[in-house]
């Protein structure tokens, strides 16, 4: 296990970090784990996404290869684990299989589906919450951005169009989000070139009683935190807050930086960024409209933004249109081209045995 700084993101392989900025708080900083390590009868292979409350890595848990979010130490952040994992586990939302969001598994081998969806374990004298979550082969946003500043505008329109699906089926379920951002979003492209992204983390995964309870700032990334929810002890709610997260990523798509820099930044430094509304300008002529509407969607004013994240939805389809469909899923998993190798090995066995009974009586009977 290794300590790491949320905000400058310093490590120490030790566990004892000491940063020079002066506005890192080392002390907090949770533990990450390293590839090999193991929470029981789950080995993590790597770390794919840090965020303020979470991390996520890709694991092995028995025979499978799966996702595993573990809260960062708090209990804020093991609440609101919690709220997420029943969320995913209603068997409303299972049988509706809303494809932009991830399938919670058992968190124990053992137990089936009869525990809790959350699991517990403890390392190194630190008891973690974590879930399991299906298999996703799909890279973080976050890299895509990396690997790929500016993607086509099919591509970015999309993409967002899937985020926002997602985050109106949420809203619709009476949900709020408010800690929508790049890393919180998986993404993968079908055989159509199409992209298909998961949104991993469900931000404050609160109604809103739960919300109104349970609301806190600190899973938030202050370059992504709504102006309405800087100064605020318990947020207003609402549906546009929601959609400032879509608009900023879609802003950082189609620009290739984000709206409010932040690395080597404080966290008050971007937040009296954010209040002022000084951010980086857009350059995108040449798709004048959906760049309007990025603008549009974080504007300070909430007023100012659609409506809703289905409100968003449908400008930018009338921009770039419904994407590809995904088309059949032609992927199996390695058990069950297992099975049907050994079911076929076995019939191509039967047919080869009653040949041969069938010849048998000819062999014998040839002079």
């Amino acid at each position: 296990m290794r300590k790491v700084c949320l905000v400058c993101e310093r490590t120490a392989p030790d566990g004892n970090l000491l940063c020079h900025e002066v506005y890192c708080p080392a002390e907090t900083s949770p533990l990450l784990l390293d590839p090999g390590e193991r929470l029981g009868e789950i080995e993590i292979v790597r770390l794919l996404v840090v965020l303020r409350s979470a991390a996520l890595y890709e694991v092995r848990q028995g025979q499978r290869s799966v996702l595993l979010k573990v809260a960062h130490p708090g209990a804020e952040h093991t609440d609101r684990l919690k709220r997420e994992a029943k969320f995913l586990n209603d068997p409303a939302v299972r049988q509706e299989r809303e494809p932009g969001l991830p399938r919670v598994l058992p968190p124990y081998l053992m137990t089936g589906g009869q525990a809790d969806p959350y699991g517990r374990a403890t390392i190194q004298g630190r008891l973690l919450y974590y879930c399991v979550f299906e298999r996703f082969d799909g890279v973080p946003l976050r890299d895509l951005m990396f690997e790929r500043p500016q993607l086509g505008v099919y591509e970015v329109g999309w993409l967002l169009m899937g985020l926002a699906r997602t985050l109106d089926y949420l809203q619709q379920k009476g949900l709020y989000h408010y800690g929508l951002s790049p890393e919180s979003v998986l993404v993968r492209f079908d055989k159509r070139g199409a992209p298909r992204p998961l949104l991993w983390d469900l931000g404050i995964a609160g109604t809103r009683n739960e919300v109104e309870q349970h609301w806190y700032r600190g899973f938030l990334h202050p370059a992504y935190t709504a102006p309405e929810l800087i100064d605020a002890q318990r947020p207003a709610l609402s549906l546009a807050t929601d959609v400032y997260g879509l608009g900023l990523i879609l802003y950082e798509l189609l620009n290739g930086a984000p709206a409010y820099p932040y690395r080597l930044r404080s966290d008050q430094e971007i937040f009296d960024a954010v209040r002022k509304v000084d951010r980086l300008s857009s350059d995108r002529v040449d798709v004048r409209k959906i760049a309007a509407l990025a603008d549009r969607a974080i504007s300070k004013d909430p007023m100012a933004r659609p409506t809703s994240a289905r409100a968003l939805r449908d400008e930018l389809r009338a921009e770039v249109g419904e994407p590809p469909a995904a088309g059949p899923n032609l992927e199996v998993s390695p058990r069950t081209a297992l099975i049907v190798t050994l079911a076929l090995l076995g019939l191509a066995l039967l047919i080869l045995l009653g040949y041969t009974a069938s010849e048998l009586p000819r062999i014998f009977a040839a002079p």
